[in-house]
């Protein structure tokens, strides 16, 4: 089956267009379901653990150290045998806060013990669907990786999936802080289950999940290595200019106490105190989702270590991130011989990808 990149054009009154890795035809992207023993939970078995203790979750910061959660729960719905037995995949429900469930998957090469782990958060109005696809998972755990992929507020499978984009909007503010503490969340289940390698934690995170991971990044030291692409962020050029605002609400979320909800979880003030080793940030000009100068100010504010590329155009990406190479470099970074980035001269970590010749510039 050959594999390739292409780009999701989302519906034209979201004038969006964001990366989607698809591979294959349409008919083979479902794994095949060839449920296998789980040594710990059987399919619709629920975790022992119970939900007491009292629930107290802190939207002032974006530690969730500074909140109280129960104990998680975990059911598992489902596991898979992905084609020719390369991966697993369990489909899990798991509850961090009290009747609110998510939709957590986690997918494993059969072939290694405790792998490194790369988690995956997309942006909204992106679905968990991509986690279901079998050439998707076949490439993000074909360098012997774990991918994890989860349901949060800010996508499009929020628990209220059918949010109109104003009311999206509307509770992004809490949202965008509960997907921070759901990556941190996301990591403390992980930890429990005794066959991950937690040591060597990457994040691919992109659009309103890009801002999350960043603001997970600063508060957990365990995400070695992170890998952002058009994050959305510097909030008042953001939301004065971008498309994603519906038509004829712009005003709504100009307003000063709306940007004032958001001005403290700013990723152009957290992308300095990044504790990942190992940064990078892609952004494609010549879109309206993310306007130019909230990409430059979130640039502008990456860790001087970290590598920036910029693509000319959506094009440009996707002839350089075709064949379903977009997960190589965190995968890359994550191995026992990557060396962290150092402090590099502007012109050695800052790239300009043309057309015509992928002509490099500062």
């Amino acid at each position: 089956m050959n594999s390739r990149s292409t780009f999701l054009a989302l519906p034209s009154a979201i004038s969006l267009i964001v990366l989607s890795v698809v591979f294959g035809a349409s008919s083979g992207l479902q794994p095949e379901r060839a449920p296998i023993q789980s040594k710990e939970l059987k399919p619709g078995q629920t975790s022992p653990q119970t939900r007491s203790g009292e629930f107290q979750e802190d939207l002032n910061s974006i530690d969730v150290k500074d909140s109280k959660f129960p104990p998680v729960q975990v059911t598992l719905l489902e596991r898979t045998e992905g084609k020719n037995a390369v991966y697993f995949s369990e489909h899990l429900r798991v509850t961090f806060r009290p009747g609110d469930p998510q939709d957590l998957y986690v997918i494993l090469p059969a072939a290694l013990k405790n792998p490194p782990v790369v988690l995956y958060i997309y942006s909204y109005p992106e679905t968990v669907a991509r986690f279901q696809m079998e050439q998707w998972a076949l490439s993000a755990v074909a360098q012997g990786y774990a991918a994890i992929g989860f349901s949060s507020g800010i996508m499009g499978d929020a628990t209220n999936h059918d949010l109109s984009r104003e009311k999206f909007l509307i509770q992004f503010p809490q949202n965008l802080l509960r997907a921070a503490h759901d990556i941190q969340l996301v990591l403390n289940y992980l930890a429990t289950r005794g066959d991950l390698n937690l040591a060597a934690v990457g994040m691919y995170a992109a659009g309103s999940g890009g801002s999350a991971g960043i603001l997970a990044s600063a508060a957990d030291s365990r995400i070695k290595v992170l890998d952002v692409f058009g994050p959305w962020g510097a909030w008042p050029e953001f939301f004065a200019n971008s498309s994603i605002i519906p038509l004829g609400k712009r005003d709504t979320f100009l307003k000063p106490e709306y940007l004032q909800s958001l001005a403290k979880f700013d990723p152009v003030a957290w992308f300095p105190k990044c504790r990942a080793r190992s940064v990078r940030i892609q952004d494609v000009r010549q879109q309206d989702l993310v306007p130019g100068g909230a990409q430059q100010k979130i640039e502008d504010a990456a860790p001087d270590f970290a590598e920036v590329n910029q693509f000319e155009d959506s094009r440009v990406l996707l002839e350089m991130q075709g064949a379903g190479r977009v997960f190589g470099w965190t995968q890359a970074q994550l191995r026992p011989d990557a060396k962290p980035q150092t402090v590099a001269e502007k012109s050695k970590r800052i790239h300009y990808y043309a057309g015509k010749g992928h002509t490099i510039a500062e």
